[in-house]
């Protein structure tokens, strides 16, 4: 299910109760977002844009990077996650 709410301040309300964070932006500046999701211990799937997320998210340890405009490798990732409780939680750890 995907909700799509205005402005949240609360972080809580934001992370607290999610499973993945996913970022589809092609070109970031700064990446708060993703360190916002590593506090939450929140596996990320992201683009790999020229500006950062290869700083933050470790392919196969705490998250996903896919090639830029590769959508199906977005979905086959995402899915993986979604199916699998223990890989999602080894990424959370």
């Amino acid at each position: 299910k995907l909700v799509i709410k205005g402005l949240e301040k609360n972080q809580d309300l934001i992370y607290g109760d999610k499973g993945i964070y996913v970022m589809t932006s092609r070109y970031e500046g700064l990446q708060l977002v993703l360190l916002e999701a590593q506090q939450y211990n929140l596996p990320i799937v992201s683009f790999r844009c020229p500006t950062g997320p290869s700083e933050i998210v470790e392919g196969g340890v705490n998250g996903y990077l896919i090639d830029c405009y590769d959508t199906d490798k977005m979905s086959e990732k995402l899915l993986e996650l979604m199916k699998n409780d223990d890989l999602r939680q080894s990424f959370s750890d």
